[in-house]
């Protein structure tokens, strides 16, 4: 998966459903000015972002069924928040079996590790 779409992705495990913190990530990730980012645009890129841990996931029909859950009530979610929140159930990591190490999983890279820098 690509850099840009796994800090996306960071950003909302960690942050939320912010418009905002995916502008200000997109922003020091791309240098592009935050005004850039209308609702529209910031809306186009988080339907790449799914489009891609959809192609990456080891099993992509959790992330629609989750985006679909989201949409019906009792939460009734916008599309963003709905596709937000299924982003924010993709797993990362797993253990590896018989050891306390754990490797990346569905696309994700220790590159993942570099957007800690950024916000903490």
């Amino acid at each position: 998966m690509d850099k840009m779409y796994q800090g996306i992705i960071w950003v909302i495990k960690n942050y939320g459903h912010s418009r905002e913190a995916i502008i200000n990530f997109l922003h020091k990730y791309t240098s592009t000015p935050k005004e850039y980012y209308t609702n529209g645009i910031i809306d186009q890129i988080i339907e790449h972002t799914m489009l891609e841990a959809v192609r990456y996931n080891l099993n992509p029909v959790s992330i629609l069924f989750e985006y679909f859950s989201w949409m019906k009530d009792p939460w009734n979610y916008s599309h963003f928040d709905a596709m937000c929140a299924a982003l924010s159930s993709i797993q990362v990591r797993e253990r590896i079996k018989d050891t306390d190490n754990y490797c990346y999983i569905n696309g994700f890279t220790s590159i993942i590790e570099e957007f800690k820098d950024d916000y903490d």
